[in-house]
């Protein structure tokens, strides 16, 4: 298994929690924007390198992971020592909090279901790192971004509920 591991999406991907790390120890706007734009090229990086060399159940796990490591941890960071509030930091990551409690439904009721990214949830995520960049540089310029991704959540979630809501149907027309 450590050579599955140690593959180069899977290395790029495990980049992120240092660099979660990272943020939480440097508070300059310069060193914490360069650590965003790492987090967002190792992001698109490791998938483009997993799409042209084959995906991995692995990778698979851990990429989405690290991407919520990071982020989750810049934005309580941001929340805790800086300009995000409590409100604007649930409305940052309530798709993520909303896929959460939808994973634990579906899997507590034994459903099948398909972990896989999804249009809506990929624009969330782009967006969730644009408003941290956002955030990070223009404090003042944040409630645009956060009204961004909330929109934009509130239509992933939309959409990964109907996925979960499909699931348990087919669970249910099984038993």
């Amino acid at each position: 298994m450590p050579h599955r591991l140690l593959n180069l999406p899977n290395l790029l991907s495990l980049a992120r929690a240092p660099l979660a790390i990272l943020f939480l120890l440097y508070r300059d706007t310069t060193v914490r924007l360069v650590l965003i734009a790492l987090a967002g090229a190792s992001d698109y990086l490791d998938g483009f390198l997993a799409r042209r060399r084959g995906r991995t159940r692995l990778g698979a796990i851990i990429d989405p992971i690290t991407d919520k490591l990071f982020l989750v941890t810049a934005l309580i960071s941001l929340a805790v020592n800086g300009p995000l509030r409590l409100l604007e930091l649930l409305v940052l990551l309530a798709r993520d909090i909303a896929v959460a409690l939808g994973f634990a439904v579906v899997a507590l009721r034994r459903a099948p279901m398909k972990l896989s990214a999804r249009m809506p949830g990929k624009v969330v995520t782009v967006l969730q790192l644009l408003a941290l960049l956002v955030i990070t540089a223009r404090p003042a310029w944040r409630l645009p971004v956060v009204t961004a991704v909330g929109l934009a959540s509130a239509v992933a979630i939309a959409d990964y509920g109907g996925g979960a809501v499909r699931a348990l149907r087919s669970r249910e027309g099984r038993a």
